[in-house]
């Protein structure tokens, strides 16, 4: 009997919102857990370090799975702002970190590898402030950006456009964040922005970074992305 494809197991990485779960503690407890798990177990399994050749067909139903079109872990989060961070921190962390060590090996769809980059960061960005040092959540954030960029598997004005729009989604999520935030009161984010918007001047010199931060200088010179 032939293996099922992997990428028919994507549907395991979701579960459908249910009205029975809204304020009931131990039922998003499970919920949280067996997001996070399913996580931890199914994407190593899918894209398992050291393969030579990953099937990029198999990236692409991670990436299309992980959107806001599917109720995964990074959708439920707002039904979770009753747990306690101490217990939904740990989760979010090694969502984030089993997603990038899968990520760090493949080379054969540049552009879903920075989708998957962008939705672990996402998680990240919803841990409670003091999880992560702001200065590194952004170079990550950078870095991700700039190797998708300069992959050259598309045409750069595209790549650009899509890490544009990956930027402003993840700076209106962090905005609505819980209050206390310290991820947008960093030096790093300062860098985030001028690349940001040196990133817009780059589609076009006329093009404007729509978010409140835009009024910061632009430095070219930080080399994330160079001619």
């Amino acid at each position: 009997m032939p293996r099922p494809n992997s990428s028919s197991k994507v549907h395991l990485l979701s579960l459908p919102f249910s009205s029975d779960s809204s304020g009931n503690t131990t039922l998003l407890t499970v919920i949280s857990t067996y997001l996070t798990y399913s996580v931890a177990i199914l994407v190593p399994t899918m894209l398992p370090a050291g393969k030579p050749k990953e099937n990029p067909s198999v990236l692409e139903a991670l990436a299309t799975t992980f959107t806001p079109a599917e109720p995964t872990l990074l959708e439920w989060i707002p039904q979770f702002s009753g747990l306690p961070a101490k217990q939904l921190d740990p989760l979010l962390t090694r969502t984030y970190t089993t997603i990038i060590k899968a990520c760090s090996l493949a080379k054969s769809n540049p552009r879903a590898t920075f989708s998957l980059r962008i939705y672990a960061s996402a998680c990240l960005a919803h841990t409670s402030p003091g999880t992560v040092e702001p200065d590194t959540f952004w170079d990550q954030i950078l870095k991700f950006g700039g190797a998708f960029v300069k992959s050259q598997t598309v045409a750069e004005d595209e790549a650009i456009q899509v890490v544009l729009s990956a930027f402003s989604d993840t700076v209106t999520r962090i905005e609505n964040r819980r209050a206390g935030d310290n991820l947008l009161s960093s030096k790093g984010f300062i860098g985030f922005c001028e690349f940001w918007m040196a990133l817009a001047k780059k589609v076009s010199p006329f093009q404007v970074v729509h978010s409140k931060y835009s009024e910061y200088p632009i430095d070219t010179g930080r080399g994330y992305l160079s001619r």
